[in-house]
C-alpha cells in the first residue's frame, strides 16, 4: 500500500503520515518546502526503516508542477492507493477588500490544485485494490468564516468538488472521503495565547484517517466533520 500526502511535511499532513506509516503503508510525501520535507521524510525513515519514504518537492499553486509530480509518480509506478488531499493555503482578508491575486491564489491551492492532481491519478488508481481519494476541507466549508472568507469560499468549493467526486469516482471503485478539522494546532496557530487544549491535534485527524485503512473495500466514509471539544474559535 503507498500512500501520497500532499503537504505532508508538517501538521495535519505529517501526522496523517505518522499515522499511515503504523498502518504498515509506504509513504510518498509532497511538499514545496525542500528542507522541511527532507526532515520530515528522514525522521520517518528512522522510525520505519522496513517501509519505503519517498519525498517530492511540489508547489501545488503550480499546474506545470503538479504534471510533474503526477508524471513522476506514473513513470516509477508511484500511483498512489491513498491519496491524500490536504496542502492549502490560508490568507487573511475579506471577500470586498482582498487583493485579487490572493483570491486566486487561495482557490488554486485549496481547489485548483486538487482538481489537476486528482484528474491526472485517478483513472491510473482505478487499477489498485481498495483505492481511496481523501479531501482535507475545514468546518469553514458548513459556516461563514470571518477571519478568512477567501479561505472559506475555497473550502465551500472544496466540498462541492467533494460530493461529486464521489458520485463520478464510485463506478471505478474509487471512495471519496471529505474530512472537515475544526480549529487544529498547526503553525497557523503560531504565537497565539489559547488556553491548553482548546484545539484539535494534528494526530486526531491522522487518526481518522488511518482507520479508513481497515474498512472493508465497498465500505466508503463519505464525510467526518471534527471539532475541538468546546467548538471552533472564530475572532
Amino acid at each position: 500500500m503507498l500512500t501520497l500526502i500532499t503537504g505532508g511535511s508538517r501538521g495535519i499532513g505529517y501526522a496523517i503520515a505518522q499515522e499511515m506509516a503504523k498502518k504498515g503503508s509506504d509513504l510518498l510525501l509532497v511538499s514545496q518546502n525542500a528542507k522541511k520535507l527532507q526532515t520530515a521524510s528522514n525522521k520517518l525513515k528512522k522510525q520505519y526503516p522496513k517501509l519505503k519514504i519517498n519525498s517530492h518537492v511540489c508547489d501545488m499553486g503550480s499546474q506545470e508542477e503538479i504534471n510533474i509530480l503526477a508524471d513522476d509518480c506514473i513513470r516509477t509506478n508511484l500511483v498512489p492507493d491513498f491519496l491524500i488531499l490536504n496542502a492549502g493555503i490560508f490568507l487573511e482578508g475579506s471577500l470586498v477588500n482582498s487583493k485579487p491575486q490572493d483570491y486566486r491564489k487561495t482557490l488554486e491551492v485549496n481547489l485548483n490544485a486538487i482538481y489537476y492532481l486528482v484528474q491526472r491519478l485517478a483513472p491510473k488508481m482505478a487499477s489498485k485494490k481498495k483505492p481511496r481519494i481523501v479531501l482535507i476541507a475545514s468546518t469553514a466549508a458548513y459556516e461563514a468564516y470571518p477571519v478568512g472568507a477567501l479561505y472559506g469560499v475555497a473550502k465551500w468549493a472544496l466540498r462541492g468538488y467533494a460530493v461529486n467526486l464521489r458520485k463520478e469516482l464510485m463506478k471505478n471503485g474509487i471512495g471519496v472521503t471529505l474530512v472537515a478539522p475544526g480549529g487544529t494546532l498547526t503553525d497557523l496557530w503560531a504565537g497565539e495565547e489559547l488556553p491548553p487544549n482548546r484545539l484539535l491535534e494534528p494526530k486526531d485527524i491522522g487518526t481518522i484517517i488511518a482507520n479508513f485503512v481497515d474498512l472493508s473495500s465497498q465500505a466508503v466514509v463519505e464525510e467526518v466533520i471534527v471539532r475541538p471539544m468546546l467548538g471552533d474559535m472564530h475572532e
